[in-house]
């Protein structure tokens, strides 16, 4: 099991030469998969600062050696790599991993897709 945590985000190359990589540093068999888990790019205070005419995104920063993130996704373009690079999704959840409180909770937690984080776990077909 490969875990890919709070990274995908990170690249400046697609995702799909990256998971096609990653597949074969994998062993054939049961138990082989990545685990990846990554901000959600259409979580709802993302949705809300657009709304409110504010990019919720960061800028690439100037510091070469931590650029912060280039690029969020969403469940399905996660999904789309995955399958381009020869995986099947065998787990998908939109999560709230980051611990928070308040109003937001009770409707982040009735509206998954609006959830601050995304985890996968990808199998090799």
């Amino acid at each position: 099991m490969i875990v890919f945590s709070e990274t995908i985000e990170h690249l400046y190359t697609s995702p799909q030469i990256v998971l096609a990589f990653l597949a074969k540093l994998l062993r054939p068999g049961p138990g082989a998969g990545i685990l990846i888990q990554t901000p959600n790019a259409a979580s709802f205070w993302k949705r809300v600062r657009l709304l409110l005419g504010h990019n919720p995104y960061e800028l690439i920063r100037t510091d070469r050696q931590n650029p912060g993130h280039f690029r969020e996704y969403t469940m399905r373009e996660l999904e789309d790599y995955a399958m381009q690079a020869g995986f099947r999704v065998w787990f998908r959840e939109h999560c709230s991993y980051w611990a928070g409180s308040g109003p937001a909770n009770a409707i982040l937690n009735c509206y998954p897709p609006f959830r601050e984080g995304l985890s996968l776990v990808l199998v090799r077909e």
